[in-house]
């Protein structure tokens, strides 16, 4: 993991707490490779990402968590699942940086969401363990519960 830090920028100690703990998340799963991963793997990986930043974090709940209202993530995530096993560089970008059809960090709100909703009822949750589970294990035990 290689951190740039620009100490000029406003909240820079706020935002490298975040940056460190969502990246800690990613680094530390057996099964991210962001050059290899599939879209619906990539929505996954952001959403634990954020949910163990927000978790890690006490009180800092994640920008993402503004972008999407819970229940529009149910109707975007049905209207992209035959995207979910996508490699495309072109329809990620859309969906995580937006286009006509989604909204600016649609696919990291999305994940964010989804993943609280897969820990929903957890009394603590074991970090060590859900960054080990394979996304694609979420991704169907998630597709059940909508």
């Amino acid at each position: 993991m290689l951190i740039f830090v620009n100490t000029s920028v406003k909240n820079w100690e706020n935002n490298l707490k975040e940056t460190l703990c969502h990246e800690f998340a990613h680094v530390t799963s057996p099964y991210y490779n962001p050059l290899d991963n599939t879209i619906g793997e990539r929505i996954i990986f952001e959403g634990i990402a954020e949910n163990f930043h927000e978790d890690v974090l006490k009180g800092r709940k994640s920008m993402f968590s503004k972008v999407l209202k819970g229940k529009e993530c149910g109707r975007i995530f049905g209207r992209i699942f035959e995207k979910l096993s996508s490699k495309s560089s072109k329809e990620e970008n859309n969906i995580f940086y937006g286009n006509k059809e989604y909204k600016h960090w649609t696919g990291y709100a999305l994940g964010y969401w989804l993943v609280k909703k897969y820990l929903k009822g957890a009394k603590k949750i074991d970090w060590k363990s859900v960054v080990k589970i394979n996304p694609n294990r979420i991704l169907l035990e998630i597709k059940n519960k909508l």
